[in-house]
């Protein structure tokens, strides 16, 4: 993933308010005087009904069979995490703490030492499984170069070189192992970039070759609805991330469009706002 967006999130982290309110309830709000969704005073509810609300943060898990989406929705000052099995039918609601924010959203621990000597290494999700794995650049400033990865084979830490694509670097902005063992990873950016005029090589998602970390095809899974179908054709693939062991999903998320799958083959889409 790009430095700059670990740095993001760790700072929406670390500069939330240490309040431990229970979650919101779900009767109406009895008071006379509404509170504007930007305001400190506003509720979960009504940070969800400002029509500028953005979605700032994401994951999914499998709960008893079902997939269970968490979002982070801001409006102004004021952020709340709602979450659902459902399809966002039914919703809980929480007002955004920095305990709530850590154990909701993936926060990247610091990865073994010395693995990848020399690199700036992020950890990465291994779906289905328990494995430990690694990808890692040379300082990017605010995006990480993929020039390598790692796993831990057993008790043995397996390192690749990942080579040049027509002599462009690529930047890693997400990385996943999905439950096959291949590394799936989202390549937004190339160094041939100028500007809006993209390089060549495919901005996208990116897939290795089997367990050969050091090579990797451009990769174009099924989407259900397809990103057109929902007018998301012109937007570009803006997070990669998963959730680790047996209950781990992938997910993918474009604009607002969070698309959730169990094996990286087939992503569904999965609302992350309730109807209001």
């Amino acid at each position: 993933m790009k430095t700059a967006a670990v740095v993001v999130l760790l700072v929406l982290l670390t500069g939330c308010s240490g309040d431990e309110s229970p979650p919101e309830p779900t009767a109406p709000v009895t008071s006379t005087t509404a509170s504007p969704a930007g305001s400190p005073a506003a509720s979960p509810k009504q940070v969800m009904r400002d029509p500028h609300a953005r979605l700032i943060a994401t994951s999914a898990a499998l709960r008893h069979g079902r997939v269970q989406v968490t979002a982070a929705w801001q409006a102004g000052s004021r952020r709340t995490i709602v979450s659902s099995d459902d399809r966002m039918a039914t919703v809980t609601y929480r007002r955004w703490t920095a305990a709530r924010a850590r154990a909701a959203f993936s926060v990247p621990v610091d990865p073994e030492p010395g693995v990848l000597a020399g690199l700036i290494a992020q950890p990465v999700a291994t779906v289905g499984g328990t494995g430990e794995a690694l990808v890692g650049g040379g300082d990017g400033a605010t995006l990480l170069p993929f020039e390598a990865a790692a796993r831990l084979d057993g008790t043995r830490w397996r390192r690749f070189a990942v080579p040049r694509v027509s002599g462009e670097v690529a930047y890693v902005d997400g990385a996943v192992v999905l439950p096959d063992g291949r590394l799936l990873v989202l390549l937004d950016h190339w160094s041939g970039d100028r500007g809006q005029h993209l390089s060549t090589p495919h901005h996208g998602l990116w897939i290795s070759a089997g367990d050969d970390w050091g090579s990797y095809a451009p990769y174009r899974p099924l989407f259900a609805p397809s990103r057109a179908e929902i007018g998301e054709r012109a937007l570009p693939m803006t997070e990669l991330g998963g959730t680790s062991g047996r209950s781990g999903v992938v997910w993918v998320r474009s604009g607002d469009a969070f698309y959730v799958s169990r094996d990286g083959r087939v992503f569904r889409q999965e609302p992350t706002r309730p109807l209001l």
